[in-house]
């Protein structure tokens, strides 16, 4: 799939942080322009009001405040749009359609807890808080990292290549290859069958 799904995946999370990060530089530019634009607005009226009368002979550049507030308006949409995205990225990343991965090789594992503290002893794994993730070359182009439940976890050892049932970004199950199986001269990724047992 030349990387199509790692390629994605990375897509989904550089948007989300665009619009959040380029929401809150506009906002701010917004709210300096709005202060400038003010602050010149009443030191014009202030230099050209009539003595006499009292009455403001320009407003100077107060009439721009809404081309500031806009910009405001744009990147306060802008960042609500991220968040919006991003969590519904989230809630979503584990649905859709079971796949199966014939030949998927486990390249690294972790467990955190709700801190995002490193558990790196068996017994930790024990918390209620503890989340699971398992890191898999899925094909020849993309290496993705699945969310998983505790059992799975333990059943994909690292380095391993065997079954993996995926649905979104959730590691539904993982069964290793068992032996030593025979690869292709130009590429250990493509196991090829045996006959001769």
């Amino acid at each position: 799939m030349d990387g199509m799904l790692q390629r994605k995946e990375a897509f989904k999370e550089g948007l989300t942080g665009f619009l959040v990060v380029g929401g809150i530089v506009l906002f701010v530019i917004g709210a300096i322009l709005s202060f400038m634009f003010a602050t010149a607005g009443v030191h014009t009226s202030v230099l050209t009001r009539d003595p006499s009368s009292g009455a403001i002979g320009s407003s100077g550049d107060t009439g721009l405040l809404p081309i500031s507030f806009g910009v405001m308006g744009f990147g306060f949409f802008a960042i609500l749009g991220g968040l919006v995205y991003g969590v519904s990225q989230h809630r979503s990343r584990n649905s859709g359609l079971q796949t199966t991965h014939a030949n998927a090789q486990v390249v690294a594992k972790y467990a955190v807890n709700r801190q995002q503290d490193l558990l790196t002893q068996s017994w930790e794994w024990d918390y209620d808080d503890a989340r699971f993730y398992v890191r898999m070359r899925i094909d020849q182009n993309n290496v993705l990292e699945f969310e998983t439940s505790r059992p799975v976890f333990e059943a994909a050892g690292e380095g391993t290549r065997g079954q993996a049932v995926t649905q979104g970004m959730w590691l539904g199950a993982y069964t290793a290859h068992i032996g030593a199986g025979i690869y292709d001269e130009d590429d250990d990724r493509k196991p090829q069958v045996r006959n001769d047992y």
